[in-house]
């Protein structure tokens, strides 16, 4: 296959070559609904559904390691509903940027539950508890690799895809 050819088969992608990588981009406003499409028949998930959400942010996370930073936030004991202030305080240190970051929550139980786990994962990377390649493992298959995390961060370990190496 030629050069051409191969520019031509990859649209509405372009392919961008770097110094050791290359990249697949695609430019704003050309993601279409085919393309949409082409991953509820390659992968078997519905476009928009927990996910497809989890998904795009796994890829985002492969792309590049320290864009998404995952914590899980704890419950202030006090009244509910007695402040109108929406604000999330963190102590400023090296592990935050000089700016201060914007949070967001979904309230949306199946990917909060994903999240969790995803936030697990991410800890044991982060401690040496599991390797790169069992994260990459994870990544790659899930949601086969998915398993329940409880509010605590205890794993049940029941999923379809074993990917930790024993």
């Amino acid at each position: 296959m030629g050069t051409n050819n191969f520019k031509e088969q990859i649209k509405p992608f372009f392919w961008v070559e770097h110094e050791s990588t290359v990249s697949v981009c695609l430019n704003v406003g050309e993601y279409k609904t085919e393309i949409f499409q082409s991953r509820v028949h390659f992968i078997g998930v519905t476009p928009g559904c927990a996910e497809d959400i989890m998904l795009t942010f796994l890829w985002l996370d492969e792309d590049d390691r320290s864009t998404i930073h995952l914590f899980q936030l704890v419950r202030n004991p006090g009244k509910c509903n007695a402040s109108d202030d929406k604000s999330v305080r963190y102590y400023d240190n090296d592990d935050w940027p000089a700016h201060a970051p914007v949070g967001m929550w979904l309230e949306y139980g199946l990917v909060n539950d994903f999240m969790r786990e995803w936030c697990l994962r991410k800890e044991q990377l982060k401690n040496g508890e599991i390797s790169e390649d069992e994260y990459f493992e994870w990544k790659i298959n899930w949601p086969a690799t998915s398993s329940k995390v409880d509010y605590n961060g205890k794993d049940d370990k029941k999923c379809s895809y074993q990917w930790r190496k024993k």
